[in-house]
């Protein structure tokens, strides 16, 4: 099954140098893929109630470019392949009005029994055949990310309590704007990021003790985002030569 829907970004969606931003880029996929799973009664809150909710574990993301001012993007969304049990995975692309393909994802998602705190079986209806597509954006499979043997630097951002979500973990899109925040740069070296991939070990619960480490590699920029001595999430920026 297929899903569409079109979405103009709002004026918050964008940053400082006026392109649609990374946060909100992630923030725009979460929602299409959040709509397309409320077609087949898979609804956020009420999987709440029932004690389970979906949880984000790797996202690639490759940006052709990004938008601009107002705009009105396609969005087209599925669920992939035969899922497992317990996890699915989810392709996504953005295009404009002309066609042309701006950002395409891939999203890696668990199904998790929150009072466990363990995976759980998917319901059966929501990998029926008529939900699956045989249908890939990426055709090559990465490597595992690793985190770097030693950084060139580190940072202690500052978060809130608003930045926690209904699992109480800090937001998936919300680690974008902590790296932002490192970047030599922030937003101005954000506008050349082509590629993301972002990995999330463990969640980040404790908004006293995270600490943000960062390389320059030969692809970008590498980020590892630690919850004290615990190692919470790896992230990787493809940048493209400054214009």
């Amino acid at each position: 099954m297929i899903y569409s829907e079109k979405y103009r970004p709002r004026v918050s969606d964008f940053d400082k140098t006026g392109a649609l931003s990374l946060e909100a880029i992630l923030e725009m996929a979460e929602d299409l893929a959040s709509h397309h799973s409320a077609t087949a009664g898979d609804m956020v809150l009420e999987g709440q109630r029932r004690g389970v909710s979906w949880v984000l574990l790797e996202w690639r993301v490759e940006i052709a470019s990004r938008p601009e001012g107002d705009c009105v993007l396609n969005g087209t969304t599925w669920v992939r392949g035969k899922a497992r049990s317990s996890i699915c995975e989810r392709d996504m692309v953005f295009s404009d009005t002309a066609g042309n393909e701006l950002i395409k994802a891939e999203a890696k998602l668990a199904m998790v029994d929150i009072a466990a705190g363990r995976f759980a079986r998917i319901d059966e209806k929501l990998l029926s055949p008529e939900f699956l597509e045989e249908r890939y954006l990426f055709n090559d499979e990465l490597p595992r990310m690793r985190p770097c043997d030693d950084y060139d630097f580190e940072v202690r951002p500052m978060l809130r309590e608003s930045d926690l979500d209904l699992n109480g973990h800090v937001h998936n899109t919300k680690y974008l704007a902590l790296v932002i925040e490192a970047l030599p740069g922030g937003a101005e070296t954000a506008r050349l990021v082509s590629s993301m991939r972002i990995a999330y070990l463990k969640p980040v619960k404790d908004c006293l003790s995270v600490v943000i480490k960062a390389k320059q590699t030969e692809q970008g920029i590498a980020f590892a985002i630690m919850n004290g001595e615990l190692l919470c999430s790896l992230i990787e920026f493809g940048l493209r030569s400054g214009e």
